[in-house]
C-alpha cells in the first residue's frame, strides 16, 4: 500500500520484541512450515527498517528460527534492513517497567493489581541502544547514511527449546549490539525472570545478578580503572554510532558515581 503519489505511508520502521519471529496468527493456528513466507520477515520494500530485538525476544523468536528467518542485513534500493540483537538487557527492563501503574493506580482504574515481580528489574540501558537506533534511523532517511551492522546473537543449541544465546565468561550474552554494560561488566544481566502466580510479564522482566566487590577488586583495582575502561569503550561506541553523546556522557557519570570496585 501506497500514498497518491507512489510515496511510503511511513518514511521508516521500528519493530522491537522479537518481530522477526514466525509465530502462528493464532494459538489455534498449526506453525508455519520450513521456507513457508508467512514465516518470514517482509519488510516494506524500499523503506529503512531498523528491527530490535532484546535476549528475552532472542530466546522466544529465535526458538522459531528452525522454521523462519532472521532476516539478513541489506541496503539495496529494495530492502533496507538491520536486525540488532541487544548484547544484554531483558525485554522489560527497570528504565522501562518504572512508567507502569502501581497498585493505587490500577485501582483507581478499576482494575486487580497485577502480582509484582519478587525482584528488582533489570538495570540494562537499553534506552541508550533505542536512542542510538532513532538517531541511525533519522539519518538513513534524511541523508541516505547506513546505520552500522551488528554481529548476532549465537545460539547455545539452535534445535533446543527454547533457544539460548550462548555467554561470555560473566554471564552476558556473546554478540550482538554492544555497551559499556556488558563490555566493561559488573554484574550479569539475566533476560528472563521467574514467572509468579497471576502475572503475564514477569517471564519478560530479568534482573541482575551483581558481582561481589572481591570480584570487582579483581576487574577493577581501583574506581579509576573501572571509570577508564567504561570512558573508552563509551569514546569507542560512540564513534561507531552505536551510542549517541549525550548517552555516552550519562554513562559515564554513572560509572564515576558507582560505588565500584566497593569498599
Amino acid at each position: 500500500m501506497r500514498l497518491v503519489d507512489g510515496g511510503p505511508i511511513f518514511d521508516d520502521y521500528l519493530p522491537g520484541a522479537g518481530s522477526y519471529a514466525g509465530t502462528p496468527i493464532s494459538q489455534f493456528a498449526a506453525l508455519p512450515a520450513v521456507g513457508d513466507p508467512r514465516a518470514r520477515y517482509n519488510p516494506p520494500p524500499g523503506v529503512p527498517v531498523i528491527a530490535v530485538a532484546s535476549p528475552t525476544d532472542f530466546c522466544t523468536a529465535a526458538s522459531y528460527n528452525r522454521r523462519t528467518d532472521r532476516p539478513d542485513d541489506s541496503d539495496t534500493p529494495e530492502r533496507r534492513i538491520r536486525l540488532y540483537e541487544v548484547g544484554g538487557g531483558c525485554h522489560l527492563p527497570a528504565d522501562q517497567g518504572s512508567y507502569f501503574p502501581g497498585p493505587e493506580e490500577l485501582a483507581q482504574a478499576g482494575f486487580a493489581p497485577e502480582n509484582r515481580v519478587a525482584y528488582s528489574l533489570n538495570g540494562f540501558p537499553l534506552h541508550a541502544v533505542l536512542d542510538a537506533v532513532f538517531v541511525n534511523l533519522d539519518r538513513w532517511i534524511a541523508d541516505g547514511t547506513p546505520p552500522p551492522r551488528a554481529s548476532r546473537l549465537t545460539p547455545v543449541d539452535p534445535t533446543a527449546w527454547p533457544v539460548r544465546p550462548a555467554l561470555d565468561q560473566y554471564g552476558n550474552p556473546i554478540g550482538g549490539v554492544r555497551t559499556p554494560s556488558v563490555d566493561v561488566p559488573i554484574g550479569t544481566y539475566v533476560e528472563r525472570g521467574l514467572k509468579a502466580p497471576g502475572s503475564n510479564n514477569s517471564a519478560y522482566a530479568g534482573y541482575d545478578i551483581p558481582f561481589s566487590s572481591q570480584y570487582l577488586k579483581v576487574l577493577y583495582p581501583t574506581h579509576q580503572v573501572y571509570v577508564d575502561k567504561i570512558t573508552d569503550d563509551v569514546r569507542t561506541l560512540v564513534e561507531q554510532r552505536w551510542l549517541t553523546s549525550y548517552d555516552g556522557d550519562q554513562l559515564i557519570d554513572q560509572a564515576q558515581a558507582a560505588n565500584v570496585p566497593g569498599s
